[in-house]
């Protein structure tokens, strides 16, 4: 599947050490949505050891993946969304696009698509030009796909690694 992913972990830990285990590594999205001043300095101490921003509950979880220590910031957002829940000894976790960017990407195809549909019946019906037409239809579904796919393999590595000990 292009946009999507689905993993799933078995452990040997009870859903309340897995969930424990996972909140010690999410930098909660309070602590970065507040709109008080802040220094830095104690900012980035907040952010050491953490691998995902997002929310932890009881019933599951909803995360984002953060930047590994010492690489350079992003100034993108990221293109993977972690949903995950915890039933028993299993953690089923989904991998998604946010639903932004399904919704960008699925009204620019809609719209590309109908203004490629429409170019076979006007004056420009067979002119070069409707390759371009299907390039920029296809090109933004590679430049997220292929963004998507690198983030969703650096979020399964870091889950893996969440998790191979539990």
């Amino acid at each position: 599947m292009l946009f999507g992913r689905s993993l799933r972990f078995d452990t040997t830990e009870s859903a309340q050490l897995v969930l424990g285990r996972l909140s010690a590594l999410v930098l909660d999205t309070e602590a970065i949505a507040g709109l008080e001043p802040a220094r830095m300095s104690d900012w980035m101490t907040r952010h050491a050891g953490k691998r995902f921003v997002g929310t932890v509950r009881s019933s599951g979880f909803k995360l984002g993946l953060l930047p590994a220590p010492g690489t350079r910031f992003r100034v993108r957002g990221s293109v993977v969304v972690i949903v995950g829940s915890v039933e028993g000894r299993t953690v089923r976790v989904r991998l998604r696009p946010p639903l932004f960017v399904s919704a960008f990407l699925l009204s620019f195809t809609a719209t590309m698509g109908g203004g490629l549909a429409l170019s076979f019946f006007g004056p420009l019906a067979g002119h070069p030009l409707q390759a371009l037409l299907a390039l920029a239809l296809v090109l933004p579904l590679l430049v997220v796909g292929g963004f998507f796919r690198r983030e969703a393999r650096l979020a399964e590595q870091a889950l893996r690694e969440v998790f191979r000990g539990a």
